[in-house]
């Protein structure tokens, strides 16, 4: 009886620690900070992404009816983050992003697939130069000790102005 209780606490025990990782909160938390840190200069950035992390996504160019696809590896996308960030750093630009929708699907213990949509504003000394809208989709891994890492980004992306 006490073997059955015991692995009955490991088990809730285990179900709890798993779904701490993916609770909306934290979720919306590391989102959040995810997008703050996207382009500026942290040297340990990358270390965000899963070693096998891919990219891929589209842009729609209103008024040209224009669509660029794109799709990276993590060493492609880091490179170009890595250059972005350092002229966004040299022309003062910052970021304002508002994250709304956020939806969370757990896959497994150790995987969970996110959405939302991401209002995003480039701004240069108060200045507005670019919004955008990016509808985008998160493959969200932890280990055991609970680090969240990146697995895969598709983001869709409207420009607004």
């Amino acid at each position: 009886m006490k073997k059955l209780l015991f692995v009955a606490l490991i088990l809730g025990f285990g179900y709890w620690y798993v779904n701490g990782f993916f609770e909306q909160n934290k979720v919306a938390r590391f989102v959040k900070q995810y997008h703050a840190d996207m382009f500026s200069e942290k040297s340990d950035f990358c270390d965000i992404y899963t070693d096998d992390y891919r990219e891929s996504g589209v842009m729609l160019i209103p008024g040209r009816q224009q669509l660029i696809q794109r799709s990276s590896t993590k060493s492609e996308a880091c490179f170009g983050r890595e250059k972005l960030a350092q002229i966004f750093a040299k022309e003062q630009i910052v970021f304002h992003n508002e994250i709304e929708d956020l939806k969370i699907e757990k896959d497994g213990f150790f995987g969970a697939d996110i959405s939302y949509t991401l209002a995003m504003k480039m701004n240069q000394r108060s200045l507005t130069l670019v919004e955008f809208i990016l509808h985008n989709k998160l493959r969200l891994e932890h280990s055991l000790f609970g680090e969240l890492k990146i697995a895969s980004l598709q983001s869709d992306v409207q420009l607004v102005r």
